[in-house]
């Protein structure tokens, strides 16, 4: 299952930056002999009952977030759409090197973030610390990012 705008995105391989040419490798290696066997997505789709998908383009051009709903309670995947765990939450409107469309990255993690923070949505980040979960929330005119701790029960482990 791919998002639409992001596969035909690298499969065209037109606009690409030299610093993503490695990616648009990585992509035709691994992705582009799916693609007959592949799913494609819209932003605004449900992909199955409770997992819907979110546009997060700006990182890349069709990039996805996944919102995924259980029993009253949310989890966001944000995908890419914020590169570090302090820099990308700060300061949302600083532009990341690596993103493809500068303006847009900015308007996008300032809408997931906004939407993190003001629905308390618990989030999983690609570039966040270890586990990668966490919350995010409103400090002064910006966010933070709250991590989840995790715990190893050793005691029923021995």
């Amino acid at each position: 299952m791919f998002g639409a705008a992001e596969f035909a995105f690298w499969m065209k391989g037109e606009g690409i930056r030299d610093v993503r040419l490695k990616n648009r490798d990585l992509f035709m290696r691994t992705c582009a002999g799916l693609a007959d066997r592949a799913t494609f997505v819209e932003p605004g789709q449900q992909i199955v009952p409770g997992i819907s998908a979110i546009d997060a383009a700006g990182h890349s051009p069709g990039l996805m977030a996944f919102e995924v709903e259980s029993e009253g309670q949310c989890l966001l995947i944000w995908s890419d759409t914020c590169l570090h765990c302090v820099v990308s939450i700060q300061h949302p409107d600083w532009h990341a090197h690596f993103d493809d469309d500068k303006e847009k990255a900015v308007t996008t993690r300032e809408r997931l973030l906004a939407m993190a923070a003001d629905q308390r949505i618990l989030v999983a980040g690609h570039h966040m610390p270890f586990p990668g979960l966490g919350y995010v929330q409103r400090a002064q005119n910006s966010f933070r990012w709250l991590p989840i701790s995790y715990q190893l029960n050793l005691k029923n482990q021995l």
